[in-house]
């Protein structure tokens, strides 16, 4: 069981004893608001959750404070993917629009030469419109506006994620005591 967890208090719950994990608990404004208590971290691929935990904290066993830091509340989704899991996610989200299956979808999502894999348009403004908005308006010049096609602008939104901000590791040990507190206490 998680470390996390493991701090729950117990509750009944159809005649057995568990753990009571719709708790959640909130470090002290003091740290929250401490911007020096926040150290920027990027995630590179294939790393997971605990491997963050273990390599910056010292342990899986702070990997809720990777989520916790980072106000992540979806382990699936809000994480970034890898190279395999995104393709796979894209394979997912897009195979019917694309018509396809399998890496086609992907070399659909990256083809310049068509146009319905286009999300929007953009330009150096950093301005976005809609396909029919930039069809329909002959004011606007094509090499002002470069078009964001499914490929890049998933690959975006994934990279997107990397960017993460985690609890300054001197804090740990104290966001782990205040857990315990919160939890044991009911305040939560």
């Amino acid at each position: 069981m998680s470390v996390y967890f493991s701090k729950f208090p117990n509750t009944t719950h159809t005649g057995l004893l568990v753990k009571d994990i719709t708790r959640r608990a909130n470090l002290a404004n003091s740290v929250l608001t401490n911007k020096y208590a926040y150290l920027p971290y990027l995630i590179q691929d294939d790393l997971k959750p605990e491997d963050v935990a273990d390599y910056y904290y010292g342990g899986v066993n702070y990997t809720w404070l990777v989520y916790y830091s980072t106000g992540m509340t979806d382990p699936y989704y809000d994480w970034p993917l890898s190279y395999n899991q995104f393709n796979k996610y894209l394979i997912s989200k897009y195979s019917d629009q694309a018509n396809t299956t399998g890496n086609d979808v992907i070399t659909w999502a990256m083809n310049d030469l068509i146009t319905d894999n286009i999300i929007h348009y953009e330009n150096s403004d950093g301005d976005i419109i809609n396909q029919e908005s930039y069809t329909l308006n002959p004011n606007l010049v094509a090499d002002d506006w470069t078009a964001i096609r499914v490929y890049d602008y998933e690959v975006t939104l994934n990279d997107n994620k990397r960017a993460i901000n985690l609890l300054e590791k001197s804090y740990a040990r104290r966001a782990e005591e205040e857990l315990k507190d919160l939890l044991n206490a009911g305040i939560i």
